[in-house]
């Protein structure tokens, strides 16, 4: 079971650190799937323990408190986000393809076909 993470940074135009978006394909070898991971940097103004308790009563819908950053994509990293959508969706694809061969060739050695 191997697998390949591919991290790719785009920077908000305010350049603001706590605005950086961080994706990742998820490529497992074994997995059907490639999953493209969208992550933000959690503000580290509170403590851990602070922030994993926000983190579970915003999971069960009981704090309506909890404050959102956005990140503005500025319009010369458009290329750079639709390369890498591009990418994993042809990775996926490609799993696709490759797992259907193989179940077809199962069939064939079965006498399935």
């Amino acid at each position: 079971m191997t697998t390949s993470y591919q991290s790719h940074y785009i920077e908000c135009a305010c350049h603001l650190f706590d605005h950086t978006i961080r994706f990742t394909i998820d490529d497992w070898e074994d997995d059907p799937n490639t999953n493209l991971i969208v992550e933000t940097r959690m503000s580290h103004f509170l403590p851990w323990y602070r922030r994993i308790a926000l983190a579970f009563k915003y999971v069960l819908g009981l704090d309506t408190t909890c404050q959102y950053s956005e990140t503005i994509i500025p319009p010369e990293t458009f290329p750079k986000l639709r390369a890498l959508l591009d990418e994993a969706e042809a990775l996926g694809q490609a799993k696709c393809d490759k797992l259907a061969k193989e179940i077809l060739d199962q069939r064939k050695e079965n006498g399935n076909e």
